[in-house]
């Protein structure tokens, strides 16, 4: 039966506080629903700090060039002062500026030479300004000497192992550089068909390479 006051067919409803002040409930046919609000201050970053290396990984002994950049929200340049500094992998500091201005367009340029025993491994670039603090990591390698190629063409045909044939032996660099060393040859000219018994002597040879290839008179007796 409707209570007085309340007309037959109508909602009940009900409306009673969370505990702790989370928030309201309220209940209809479908049940509770559960609402809430609540003030939330947003703290806009005043400027971003893009750092940028001129290599992504360094060898002992070279040169580490870093540019910092700064834009406003809006994407103009911002000429705010910035404290920077670079941490090993093994977490000492190694160098820092302090109180760096921008020169123009809001770009500062800074750079620093590695030991010639630098620490291996990840390093770490770090900018400082407003409170804001902006990082970015390069590597320390050891130097490895570059991969290269070595082709070696021997003459098509030998007609006499007593006589002295050409071959030509061909060294670059896989970025297509000429290879400058010292070349050994050893080699040894074996028989076929009727002549498959007659072995030539061993021949060793080194060579001083100096250019894209070198062609040498080769004794395959």
């Amino acid at each position: 039966m409707p209570t007085p006051g309340e007309q037959e067919g109508s909602n009940s409803t009900e409306r009673t506080s969370s505990p702790e002040g989370l928030g309201n409930r309220h209940l209809n046919d479908e049940g509770f629903i559960f609402h809430n609000s609540t003030t939330v201050t947003v703290d806009s970053k005043g400027l971003s700090l893009f750092i940028q290396t001129d290599k992504p990984v360094y060898k002992p002994k070279q040169k580490v060039l870093i540019n910092l950049y700064m834009v406003t929200p809006d994407l103009r340049p911002a000429k705010e002062k910035v404290e920077a500094y670079v941490i090993d992998p093994r977490g000492s500091r190694i160098i820092q500026w302090m109180d760096l201005n921008s020169i123009c367009c809001g770009i500062i340029n800074m750079s620093f030479p590695l030991s010639d025993q630098p620490v291996f491994g990840e390093w770490l670039i770090f900018a400082e300004t407003h409170g804001h603090v902006f990082n970015k990591s390069f590597s320390v390698q050891k130097y490895v000497l570059p991969k290269f190629e070595l082709v070696i063409s021997p003459p098509s045909f030998i007609r006499d192992i007593n006589v002295c044939e050409k071959g030509k032996v061909l060294a670059r660099y896989t970025f297509g550089k000429p290879v400058n060393g010292l070349l050994t040859i050893n080699m040894t000219v074996t028989g076929v068909g009727y002549y498959r018994y007659e072995i030539g002597h061993q021949m060793l040879k080194s060579m001083e390479v100096r250019e894209e290839h070198t062609q040498q008179a080769l004794q395959v007796k």
